[in-house]
């Protein structure tokens, strides 16, 4: 079974357990890298891309696998959603540190 049918499947799954307000591809090895197994089933003809998410290594790899990519500014700096996270992080900072150690 190629990789587009095992993600259609579990899409398909997901969606008949109730309604999903979102549904993600999990294509991460163990190192944290983006295996690209969706975009190369699919190859599809535009990729939008905010840059600070992408970086440019991983931007000329999906590039490979695109007609286009189109790489776009992030439209808001300072959102809740950020402050939350920022405010999260400061929080937690020392036992962040603590479980990292000096790494």
């Amino acid at each position: 079974m190629d990789i587009l049918t095992k993600h259609i499947i579990r899409m398909q799954y997901k969606s008949d357990t109730g309604n999903p307000s979102m549904i993600y591809i999990d294509d991460i090895d163990d190192q944290g890298k983006w295996q690209y197994e969706l975009i190369k089933a699919i190859q599809p003809d535009v990729f939008v891309c905010i840059i600070e998410s992408y970086p440019e290594e991983q931007r000329k790899e999906i590039k490979q696998f695109v007609r286009e990519l189109v790489e776009l500014p992030r439209q808001a700096e300072n959102t809740s959603t950020t402050k939350i996270i920022e405010k999260a992080i400061k929080t937690h900072l020392a036992e962040l540190k603590e479980m990292v150690g000096d790494k």
